[in-house]
């Protein structure tokens, strides 16, 4: 869709700056659809959910990817020095760049193979990468905003409640063991 749109000059006056921000959030969409793949499971009881979760999370991760090459390559024209220069003087780049390395594993080790290769307990460890990588992405957004910034307030909120909720979750889970 966004080479189509390209294509026929649908991006408007900055088609580069239009397709970062269309694939930047696209990606944090998929990113906070993930995270909220298990509170909606349990809320509803509806198990088939569980299978929604992976193909989620690689969205995300293949949008940021995409948001990140074309900034790099479209926007900085793959120049390297300059998109150093980006990264060391603007700080919601560097949250940016801190989302895709922590999302980069977690593509990597998706699959039910790599599971098994490093065993559950390594791989759930693992893939609790999303939540900082999840509360990275908002704060990206969040500053790189300039004026209205009532979207990425309101993505914050969701994802600090949906982690909030894992949390209660969890202990709540811990407390009724020790009842147990």
């Amino acid at each position: 869709m966004l080479l189509l749109d390209a294509k026929s000059h649908r991006f408007g006056v900055d088609p580069i700056r239009a397709a970062i921000q269309t694939t930047g959030l696209l990606a944090i969409g998929f990113l906070v659809a993930t995270l909220a793949v298990t509170p909606l499971r349990v809320i509803t009881g509806w198990e088939g959910l569980f299978f929604c979760r992976r193909p989620l999370g690689l969205m995300a991760f293949f949008y940021s990817l995409a948001h990140v090459l074309i900034f790099i390559g479209y926007d900085q024209q793959w120049h390297w020095d300059q998109v150093a220069s980006e990264l060391l003087s603007r700080r919601y780049l560097q949250f940016g760049l801190a989302t895709i390395v922590l999302l980069s594993p977690l593509a990597m080790t998706s699959t039910s193979t790599m599971l098994q290769r490093i065993g559950f307990g390594r791989w759930k460890k693992l893939h609790r990468l999303i939540y900082p990588a999840a509360i990275f992405a908002a704060v990206h957004f969040w500053l790189q905003s300039k004026a209205n910034v009532r979207l990425q307030i309101g993505v914050m909120f969701v994802i600090v409640g949906l982690l909030a909720w894992r949390v209660w979750h969890h202990r709540r889970d811990r407390h009724k063991a020790m009842k147990h």
